[in-house]
């Protein structure tokens, strides 16, 4: 562990893995390989939300708000401008198609497409890799809360838990549900 600025050498290596791992899981390879890599990408997702309670969590309670604030305020930044990024790119590649600019946009908003944003985090309608960025906010606001409420000391056991049913329910699925 490097102790020189605060930093543990042990996660940053894993973080460079988890890194290769969201590489995976964005390859299409053939079915074989597919499902190796795929179980194998599995980890990061979870882990750079792991990160991110690890890096806010302190004795100290209102420390983890004000850290929790500064967390929300900066990913929203960065959700703001890979939106917009996202958006331009939607518009541009509308117009080069030959339709009208904001095709992209509207044609999801029909149905129950704000009901899927809101509450099921589908941001289909900029970029299928957007949903970390909504994720991750929804799951500071909800820490944020309950931080404020005083009960933040439970989620720390049942994170776990929660966890294992995550892995438990996508193996039921795709096994036993959606076999291929």
């Amino acid at each position: 562990m490097d102790t020189r600025a605060g930093r543990n050498d042990t996660v940053d290596v894993v973080r460079i893995l988890a890194c290769f791992g969201i590489l995976l899981c964005h390859v299409q390879f053939p079915a074989p390989a597919r499902d190796y890599s795929m179980g194998i990408a599995r980890f990061a997702v979870p882990y750079f939300l792991f990160l991110t309670g690890w890096y806010t969590y302190d004795k100290d309670e209102s420390l983890i708000c004000r850290k929790l604030v500064k967390s929300i305020r900066s990913s929203l930044i960065l959700t703001l401008v890979g939106s917009a990024v996202i958006a331009v790119m939607n518009t541009i590649n509308c117009m080069t198609i030959g339709r009208l600019p904001f095709d992209w946009f509207t044609g999801y908003w029909q149905g129950s497409a704000l009901f899927d944003f809101i509450v099921l985090n589908r941001a289909d309608f900029l970029c299928s890799v957007m949903w970390y960025m909504f994720a991750l906010i929804y799951a500071l606001v909800v820490m944020l809360i309950l931080a404020k409420l005083h009960v933040l000391k439970f989620i720390y056991f049942l994170a776990p838990v929660v966890l294992l049913i995550n892995i438990a329910l996508s193996w039921f699925v795709n096994s036993v549900v959606l076999p291929e």
